[in-house]
């Protein structure tokens, strides 16, 4: 007996999806329309818009903000000390001059970033200039306090054996500075005029924003009343910066000035002759202190 089989026909998958949705009564097909789209393209719109117009607000009235700020935080500023004016007397006699001195500073920015290198860093310090460690932390946290303005001058009129020293070193928080020293002629004979100079402060630089923390200006006399004429217009050194606040690289340089000099009445003979003989009548009637008057100057 022989048996027939029927071959069965193939069902589309649509047609098979289209029977079992068929068999679903509760399914309802609703068109949504076009308002979810147009809901949707104006957000995006809106948000389009308002990144557009912070961007432009950003460039257009805050550039110059943020460009200062990423200029400064891409790079750091030092400043070149500018040499004093000299101070004569009514002959043309130097009674101030400047003599150049080297200067051991940490840089407190650089110490700070490099924490593997701060132990070998103090460690130097105390070996090269005698300031010991706990001098270095009391320093940074002085400066700190003024948001490292004044830079932290370990020690001032290096050696040359020092100065060899520290620049083979390498150490990125361990600089030489080159600075300017005020030299007096005869100091004792003209203190009480002249004054002194100081290296600048906190105060200094609250007083007058305008001044460096590695300056010094005059502190009293004439150096002090005329000390915007006397100091001179530093010179600026541009290093860059990394975006770990490394130094990478020099950039821009611009040379300090010296400042104007400065020319007084004193006639430095006289105040001489006169400082002297004043000591001696001094010392003859056992006192430290007396007063001088001239009469009459043309006599």
């Amino acid at each position: 007996m022989f048996f027939k089989f029927k071959k069965k026909e193939d069902i589309a998958f649509e047609e098979s999806v289209s029977d079992d949705w068929s068999r679903d009564l509760d399914t309802i097909e609703v068109p949504i329309g076009n308002k979810p789209f147009f809901y949707l393209g104006a957000l995006i719109l809106v948000a389009g818009l308002v990144v557009v117009f912070r961007i432009a607000y950003l460039n257009l009235y805050r550039g110059d903000v943020y460009r200062a700020k990423a200029d400064f935080n891409s790079s750091q500023y030092q400043r070149i000390p500018a040499p004093r004016g000299f101070i004569l007397d009514r002959s043309g006699e130097v009674l101030a001059e400047n003599s150049g001195i080297f200067s051991a500073v940490l840089d407190a920015r650089e110490f700070l970033n490099h924490g593997e290198l701060r132990e070998r860093t103090v460690a130097e310090i105390e070996k090269t200039l005698g300031v010991s460690g706990e001098e270095v932390s009391n320093s940074i946290k002085e400066a700190e306090k003024n948001d490292f303005s004044v830079p932290i001058v370990l020690k001032e009129g290096l050696s040359q054996s020092q100065l060899i020293e520290i620049q083979s070193l390498g150490l990125p928080s361990l600089v030489v500075q080159k600075g300017f020293e005020r030299h007096y002629a005869d100091g004792p004979v003209f203190s009480s005029v002249l004054g002194y100079t100081g290296r600048v402060n906190a105060n200094d630089i609250i007083k007058d924003p305008n001044i460096g923390g590695e300056e010094f200006i005059g502190k009293a006399g004439v150096e002090a009343f005329y000390d915007s004429l006397l100091r001179g217009e530093p010179g600026i050194i541009t290093k860059t910066r990394d975006a770990k606040g490394s130094v990478i690289g020099d950039g821009e340089k611009s040379e300090p000035r010296i400042g104007q000099s400065l020319r007084l009445t004193i006639d430095s003979g006289l105040q001489g002759y006169f400082y002297r003989r004043l000591k001696d009548g001094l010392m003859s009637l056992g006192r430290r202190s007396g007063i001088g008057l001239a009469m009459d100057p043309q006599s």
